[in-house]
């Protein structure tokens, strides 16, 4: 028998420290053995202290809110990364407690993205620009629009975003990569090398959600390429 809550189905306790209703037995050494089935006090003692560690994983999860720091953002992207069911039942949940967040609404595109539901993530991406527009929602709402193909629905949202806070668009320099990809997806290379030409001059990039990789140089050799290719597509 443990004598430690949580451990088995009896506590050990001094009759001084907890007055209780049930049963009692008496140990050699004078301290009183007390089954959990009885003492409400003594439940609502144990709830309270050790509650967490005997929660499911819903009630868990339903103690994580929207992050306000930089810490629960990354432990919710770990959420995704891991488990994304997991991750679109917790963000589902502020959706339902608050049908007027953008953010979580923003935040649910990711889960539909990664479980293969585009369609839902535009949903989403629908609702919190209509709630709050914002250059980023549009970024994301191009991102999905790219990688369905709808390349001209993508350039729109990249610069309605773009036109919402430029000096962030040209600093975050991922908006102008995105562009330049698409452009050279539609075979426009003379657009697509309009936009790599805005990006740093130390510029690399490993090469996100099928855009060119590596330098600024190596990023432009692509475009040409991949502008070519869609030309050859159309003939």
């Amino acid at each position: 028998m443990c004598g430690r809550m949580g451990c088995g189905r009896t506590l050990l306790y001094r009759p001084h420290q907890e007055k209780a209703s049930g049963r009692r037995r008496v140990s050699r050494n004078g301290q009183v053995l007390l089954s959990m089935r009885y003492g409400p006090s003594l439940r609502a003692m144990r709830r309270k202290r050790f509650g967490c560690m005997n929660m499911t994983a819903t009630e868990k999860d339903e103690l994580i809110n929207e992050p306000t720091t930089p810490e629960e953002l990354l432990a919710l992207h770990k959420v995704l990364r891991n488990d994304p069911q997991r991750y679109l039942r917790i963000v589902s949940r502020w959706i339902l407690n608050n049908t007027q967040s953008a953010s979580a609404y923003f935040s649910r595109h990711f889960a539909w993205m990664d479980i293969g539901e585009p369609q839902l993530a535009l949903q989403d991406l629908d609702k919190a620009i209509a709630l709050e527009p914002c250059s980023m929602s549009f970024l994301s709402r191009g991102h999905v629009y790219r990688h369905l193909g709808e390349y001209q629905k993508a350039l729109q949202d990249y610069s309605r975003g773009e036109a919402i806070d430029p000096a962030r668009w040209q600093a975050d320099v991922l908006g102008l990569l995105y562009q330049a990809d698409t452009h050279a997806r539609l075979g426009d290379e003379v657009a697509a090398l309009a936009h790599c030409a805005r990006l740093p001059d130390d510029f690399w990039t490993p090469g996100l959600n099928g855009a060119p990789t590596g330098d600024k140089t190596q990023v432009a050799e692509q475009l040409r390429s991949i502008a070519a290719h869609a030309r050859r597509r159309r003939t």
